[in-house]
């Protein structure tokens, strides 16, 4: 009896050893294929990690702008470019600039075609109309793409070469926004602030672009008027003198 206890107990570790063994070959067959596939795990795992690398890259490169177009009438907005000429974004810097990038389905867009869009839209076709002022300003990370911009969008119908203009620095683009304002109107806010020192940005914003370059316009021409009155005077002045002394001479 304690001969035949002692066989089943020493056959019951065998079969479990025998489990072991056939439970861990099974195992190795099912994640790597058998002994003469075991390095095809690797080479898939570097195929999936190039696919993820590839993809998360193309999605970065695809939704980094590298380009704005700031297109300003009355609705002032503003395009955010990647480096496939497509808009990834549409911010309205107004009520009426808000309004139309809500209208128009710019996204990913050519940004000549979505340029195109907003010239022929109904409400800024109405501003032209009635005499407003159209500017479209455009900056890049390089000199050469912000060139090349300027080219294209000066083509574009109802847009011509004056009312297209490039910005110096991609970081104007970033003091621009920070200021609240897109970048064509920023730059012809500073440039009525260096004639009223006074003027906020909370009015510029609510300013079309024909009131911030008239107020420039009209100060430059008043300084004008007034430098040329000068001189007239002073020639007057310096003609009656002289008509004075022949005069005298007579």
């Amino acid at each position: 009896m304690l001969e035949n206890k002692l066989k089943s107990a020493f056959d019951a570790v065998q079969a479990e050893e025998e489990l072991k063994a056939n439970t861990k070959d099974f195992l190795h067959r099912q994640l790597y294929g058998g002994r003469r596939k075991t390095r095809a795990v690797p080479k898939r795992l570097a195929a999936c990690f190039v696919t993820v690398f590839l993809c998360v890259s193309g999605y970065f490169a695809y939704f980094t702008p590298v380009a704005a177009v700031s297109i300003d009438i009355n609705p002032s907005l503003e395009l955010a470019v990647n480096r496939f000429d497509r808009v990834i974004d549409v911010t309205g810097y107004n009520a009426d600039g808000q309004a139309l990038a809500e209208e128009l389905s710019l996204r990913h867009m050519n940004y000549e075609d979505a340029v195109n869009a907003v010239t022929e839209n109904e409400m800024v076709a109405a501003c032209l109309a009635a005499g407003e002022t159209l500017e479209i300003t455009v900056a890049g990370t390089s000199e050469e793409r912000t060139a090349k911009m300027e080219h294209c969008l000066s083509q574009c119908a109802y847009v011509t070469e004056e009312q297209v203009h490039c910005a110096g620095h991609w970081d104007e683009v970033e003091h621009a926004h920070e200021a609240g304002l897109s970048l064509g109107k920023y730059r012809a806010y500073l440039a009525a602030l260096e004639e009223e020192p006074d003027l906020t940005l909370e009015e510029a914003q609510d300013m079309t672009m024909r009131e911030l370059r008239e107020r420039t316009e009209c100060d430059s021409t008043a300084e004008q008027e007034e430098h040329g009155n000068g001189q007239n005077q002073q020639k007057g002045h310096g003609n009656g003198m002289g008509h004075g002394k022949h005069h005298q001479e007579q």
